[in-house]
């Protein structure tokens, strides 16, 4: 064997041992054996092995701050708002309108009997506890304090329907993350039968073909006697929803992983900060007698740095009173000097504030309530990035991994049901699962300037009016309508209407409309 292959067998050992390679000048600075580098941790280890391992730890560490720190609570809450808000909801794109305008209608029916969490409900049928956008909520929580949430479709019998409740035989049952076991495994590489890794039965080109869960949260094992008892699900009937961070990846982990530490630290910075501003609001005092044969001479103690003078021993105060002297002992008399929050609290917080932010991706206002650094300018910067951050998690978690499956799995059931038009939907699948889903618009960060921008870009053609305002959650047609029943109605009434400083002409609808505008029609239109 040649020196350098040698060379090269003995730096891809040291690197599985987590040892530095030998200093390499020709190569990565980053991949050399320098002496800076001695303590720079590596890792070579799969996503998935990452994940077996260190994931149980990590989601009860982050289940932990999420409920203790208030500032990963209110991160975590704050991601969820602008990701979810009241609902990312499906339009559908059928070619036929009144098949569109059914389908929105009877899944908009079925909404508020999503869940699988019931309670008996009027007439003696099943009526849920949370409806399709609760679920949505749910699930992006999960997601983002265990790295992973699952869903399980249950489908449900003909006595649980009702013409004013679940119209559709489908629900969604949303299994904790912790009821899949890490350590459940199975089989080795050589076998015929299938795999199990991490609670994840793989067949034998990698398939998942099925689920093994606990049947009950093992956390809640004191409330369920079953809990522990492990139950086989068909992967047809899992929705997995997790964050891939490599392609890899067989179960989450959190996303706030890179910051249980630093939470954990600057909690506990805080809480001591805390109790010093608490002591120094008390009156310490200590008191010396001057008699030589007093007894509580000895009653000496140290508080910080601040001695007491010799002799001198504590005064019994509480909060809002003092020990009164007796001038008839000759005793001296003074404070406890208390040494103050030192003037780094506020820069040293803010900087840990700002990078725990970045990892929840938001922004350290959202994080804090903390205005004081913000300026119109930099709000806009940092609101426009995150945006596209969160309408990234949107699209590539929320709709592909949960909605999309869920829409498919309903139009099954919707087709078994009678409620769409099982014929059409057998003969044309493809126009039924066109659908388009949209999140709660957010608001406009500057109204005027941004209205008049997407106004000149529908009108140059870089854009459509559908387009628009499908972004904001609404469907085209429906806006179309409104609008045609309120010219309609103010037409009926004999109003002028305004619409800012556009012409009426070319805002209604053509026709005899023209003549309650009172003003000439646009350039180019004939009267």
């Amino acid at each position: 064997m040649g020196r350098r292959h040698l060379s090269y067998l003995q730096n891809l050992g040291r690197a599985f041992l987590g040892k530095p390679s030998a200093i390499n000048p020709g190569g990565y600075q980053g991949a050399s054996g320098g002496r800076r580098l001695v303590n720079v941790g590596a890792s070579t280890r799969g996503a998935s092995s990452l994940a077996l391992s260190d994931g149980p730890m990590l989601t009860a560490r982050a289940r932990k701050a999420a409920m203790d720190d208030a500032m990963a609570s209110n991160g975590v809450a704050s991601f969820i708002a602008e990701v979810i808000g009241t609902g990312i909801r499906p339009h559908s794109r059928h070619p036929n309108l009144d098949q569109r305008r059914r389908l929105e209608r009877e899944f908009s029916l079925w909404t508020s009997q999503a869940s699988a969490a019931r309670k008996v409900g009027p007439g003696g049928k099943p009526d849920s506890l949370q409806n399709f956008y609760t679920l949505q909520d749910l699930i992006c929580r999960n997601v983002i304090e265990a790295g992973e949430a699952f869903a399980r479709l249950r489908p449900r019998l003909a006595d649980d329907l009702s013409p004013m409740g679940l119209r559709v035989p489908l629900q969604v049952d949303l299994i904790e993350p912790e009821q899949l076991p890490f350590w459940k495994m199975s089989g080795d590489m050589s076998s015929p039968t299938n795999l199990i890794r991490g609670g994840i039965e793989f067949d034998q080109i990698q398939q998942r073909v099925a689920y093994h869960f606990y049947r009950q949260h093992p956390g809640d094992s004191t409330i369920w006697p079953n809990a522990f008892e492990v139950v086989r699900v068909p992967a047809e009937s899992v929705l997995h929803v997790m964050e891939y961070s490599r392609g890899s990846q067989i179960r989450g982990i959190t996303p706030l992983a890179p910051i249980i530490l630093q939470l954990a630290d600057v909690k506990d910075y805080d809480d001591a900060e805390r109790l010093r501003q608490k002591l120094g609001a008390y009156l310490f005092a200590w008191r010396k007698s001057l008699t030589p044969d007093d007894p509580n001479m000895e009653n000496t103690d140290q508080v910080g740095t601040d001695l007491a003078p010799d002799g001198a021993g504590y005064v019994n105060a509480q909060a809002g009173t003092l020990t009164m002297l007796d001038t008839n002992a000759g005793e001296e008399f003074g404070f406890w000097a208390h040494p103050g929050v030192t003037n780094t609290y506020e820069t040293f917080m803010r900087i840990q504030r700002q990078s725990q932010a970045v990892v929840m991706r938001i922004s350290y206002e959202m994080l804090t309530g903390d205005m004081n650094q913000v300026n119109y300018s930099s709000a806009r910067v940092r609101l426009l990035t995150l945006r596209r951050i969160w309408k990234k998690f949107q699209f590539s978690v929320i709709q592909e991994q949960f909605c999309r499956p869920l829409w498919r799995a309903w139009l099954d059931a919707a087709a078994i049901a009678g409620v769409i038009d099982t014929a059409d939907y057998r003969k044309n699948p493809d126009f039924y699962l066109d659908v388009e889903w949209s999140g709660q618009p957010w608001e406009w960060v500057d109204p005027v300037k941004d209205v008049t921008s997407v106004r000149m870009e529908i009108e140059a053609g870089l854009t459509s009016r559908e387009a628009e305002v499908a972004a904001r959650g609404r469907d085209v047609q429906v806006v179309d309508e409104e609008i045609k029943r309120d010219h309609d109605r103010e037409k009926q009434l004999g109003i002028v209407p305004v619409y800012g400083n556009s012409r009426v002409s070319e805002t209604v609808p053509p026709g005899d409309n023209e003549e309650l505008a009172g003003t000439e029609p646009a350039p180019g239109v004939k009267k």
